[in-house]
């Protein structure tokens, strides 16, 4: 169904360099110490092989392209990265460099509701940043739709994905 998560459904994903690490680890008892991430810009992108552990800095700097913000993922996914000198990790498969991004200038929520009108399983993803939310946030499909039609630039995505793990902290759905 459309509003179960992965997980609820029984679906589990690889991106194709961890399948190929796995086999070249089983078959000839190679280690994995590289991983494949792509970086995508306003112009163009790039596919790098990079160590294990280097700084997210050295990767970008790879890039020769001018950037503002740092998205690891998609500009309608990613979440906004912080700190440059943070270890590159078999976790992450890409990141995309922006001159600007809808979190640049967030404002308060005017309660437009277009958040809502553009949620594929219903949600009101603007109660996602209260404290006492009532919006189920485990059937968040993290689409991105509601951050990208904000009028107030509020990372909704974000302030999903917060909850949700603090729901799952407390063993709640």
């Amino acid at each position: 169904k459309a509003s179960q998560s992965m997980e609820e459904a029984g679906v589990c994903i690889f991106h194709a360099s961890t399948v190929a690490a796995a086999c070249r680890y089983a078959y000839e008892a190679i280690p994995s110490t590289h991983h494949l991430i792509s970086v995508e810009w306003g112009t163009g992108s790039g596919l790098f092989n990079v160590p294990l552990g280097a700084p997210i800095s050295a990767l970008i700097r790879l890039c020769d392209v001018p950037y503002n913000h740092i998205l690891l993922g998609g500009p309608m996914r990613g979440i906004p990265v912080d700190n440059l000198e943070a270890p590159i990790t078999k976790s992450m498969t890409g990141f995309t460099l922006m001159q600007s991004f809808c979190g640049e200038k967030v404002e308060s929520c005017i309660r437009c509701g277009r958040c809502a009108s553009v949620c594929p399983v219903g949600l009101l993803p603007y109660l996602s940043g209260k404290k006492a939310a009532t919006t189920p946030q485990s059937k968040c499909l993290q689409c991105g739709a509601c951050a990208y039609i904000c009028p107030a630039h509020r990372l909704l995505v974000t302030h999903v994905t917060a909850k949700k793990k603090e729901a799952l902290a407390y063993g709640c759905s």
